[in-house]
């Protein structure tokens, strides 16, 4: 199986915060943005291994700012890293204020899905290919966190 650039499966996504999406004080509800990290995860995921996938955790999810009722949330996500079924996948959440355009970072988020046939059960995914320096330093960091859950489940 040939290995895969990480451009050819990033992706990248945009949403409008909407009144149905919001909390009581007029912010984004959590799990809504849980579910959009999700959706371009899964999307990012499938591209890369032209399977179905399936979630099969969320390593990390920071909310690092306040994301309003109108607000422009803006996505962009890649595979760091691949194992001989799972891919690790990064979102980055980024936020635009519509009224004043200032931009600001929102959320981080890093997820690892499992490609599967048609009967559900795990699945060979292609490599992947390191072009840039940043690829690799995000490689090697999903590496450590790829051993440091294996030592905790031991």
């Amino acid at each position: 199986m040939e290995a895969k650039k990480v451009s050819q499966s990033r992706s990248i996504a945009t949403q409008l915060v909407l009144p149905r999406d919001s909390n009581s004080r007029w912010g984004l509800y959590g799990g809504k943005l849980v579910d959009w990290i999700d959706s371009i995860g899964t999307v990012i995921a499938m591209r890369h291994c032209n399977k179905r996938v399936v979630t099969a955790s969320i390593e990390s999810l920071n909310f690092l700012s306040r994301i309003n009722l109108g607000d422009i949330v803006m996505m962009d996500g890649w595979v760091n890293h691949t194992g001989n079924t799972s891919m690790e996948v990064e979102v980055k959440v980024d936020v635009e204020d519509w009224k004043t355009g200032e931009k600001r970072h929102a959320c981080n988020a890093i997820l690892t899905y499992v490609a599967i046939d048609d009967n559900g059960k795990p699945i060979e995914v292609p490599g992947l290919e390191l072009t840039t320096d940043a690829e690799k330093k995000r490689w090697r960091a999903a590496e450590k966190r790829k051993k440091a859950k294996e030592s905790c489940e031991e």
